[in-house]
C-alpha cells in the first residue's frame, strides 16, 4: 500500500522537516479495540472484491499509523478490555504503544500487557487509580475520572478541536487537537 496523507508529506519533506510543514497534530481514538477489529474486518470480508488486498486499507491504514505515528503528528489513544495481540494483529503491533495504563487489571493481563514488570502490583478497587506502565517501571497514579453525565456532556463541549472519520469505510476516529477551553 503506497503512503498517503501526512505520512506521504513527512516522506517527501524528509526525516528533518518542519512539524508544521507535515499537517496538524492528531489525536487518534480506538475505543474497544477488540470489537472494532472485528467488525473491520468482517466489513472488508462483505465487501472486498476480486483485486482488492486481503487486509482491510482501515487495518492497513491503523498498522501504518501505529509505526509512523509519532513522526508525521498522529497519537493513538486506544482503549481496550483485553488488548491481545491477535486482535491488534499482532504482538509486533501491541509492542508500538510505549505508555499503557492498566486499571482493575488481571494477572493475567498485567503478564500480558506489562510483561517486564515483575512482580505484578496488586490491582486497586480506588474509583480512577491505574498503574502507568512506562520504559519498565509501574506507577499507580490517579487519572482523570469523569461521572457518566460528566463523561456525556463536558469532555466534547470542552474539546476546542473537530472530530472526523478516519475514512468512510472505517470505525476510526479523528480528532484534532485544539486547546482545552475554560468553563
Amino acid at each position: 500500500m503506497a503512503a498517503s496523507g501526512p505520512v506521504r508529506v513527512a516522506d517527501e519533506l524528509g526525516i528533518d522537516a518542519d512539524p508544521d510543514a507535515i499537517g496538524p497534530r492528531l489525536l487518534i481514538l480506538l475505543e474497544e479495540v477488540n470489537a472494532t477489529m472485528k467488525q473491520l474486518a468482517r466489513y472488508w470480508e462483505r465487501t472486498r472484491e476480486s483485486g482488492d488486498p486481503k487486509v482491510s486499507p482501515a487495518i492497513d491504514a491503523l498498522n501504518e499509523i501505529l509505526y509512523m505515528g509519532r513522526q508525521v503528528r498522529m497519537h493513538v489513544l486506544l482503549v481496550a478490555q483485553s488488548a491481545t495481540a491477535r486482535a491488534l494483529g499482532g504482538p509486533e503491533v501491541r509492542e508500538q504503544f510505549a505508555t499503557r495504563i492498566l486499571a482493575r487489571y488481571s494477572m493475567s493481563a498485567w503478564r500480558m500487557l506489562a510483561p517486564e514488570i515483575h512482580p505484578a502490583p496488586k490491582p486497586t478497587k480506588h474509583v480512577g487509580r491505574a498503574q502507568v506502565v512506562i520504559g519498565g517501571t509501574a506507577r499507580e497514579t490517579q487519572v482523570l475520572f469523569f461521572t457518566d453525565a460528566e463523561a456525556c456532556t463536558d469532555p466534547p463541549a470542552r474539546l476546542a478541536g473537530t472530530a472526523r472519520p478516519l475514512c468512510s469505510s472505517c470505525a476510526l476516529t479523528v480528532y484534532e487537537t485544539g486547546k482545552w477551553g475554560t468553563s
